[in-house]
């Protein structure tokens, strides 16, 4: 059986639905104080890593557990065409 869904929404309809909060305030102040340390120049390069790294470990272990997945669904794939191929006379 395989099933369709397409949904017609904005991310802004879609958190609502989820009830996810509504971050636009803190993103936007984050972005702000950001803004002001670069046009001062005062970043802080092993302070933004720092801020990040949780983020782009997260981001990693996504990729990773994407990878896996379609790794192990290209060798099922391999192996249920080498057991048709098997089954089926030659021409």
């Amino acid at each position: 059986m395989k099933i369709n869904l397409t949904i017609d929404a904005t991310p802004e309809e879609v958190r609502r639905a989820l009830g996810l909060p509504v971050m636009n305030d803190v993103h936007q102040a984050v972005m702000d104080q950001m803004s002001d340390q670069v046009k001062k120049g005062t970043v802080d390069p092993e302070k933004v890593m720092e801020m990040l790294g949780p983020s782009m470990k997260a981001g990693q272990q996504i990729m990773e557990t994407f990878l896996k997945g379609m790794g192990s669904a290209m060798e099922t794939a391999s192996t249920m065409e080498e057991d048709s191929k098997k089954k089926s006379p030659s021409e």
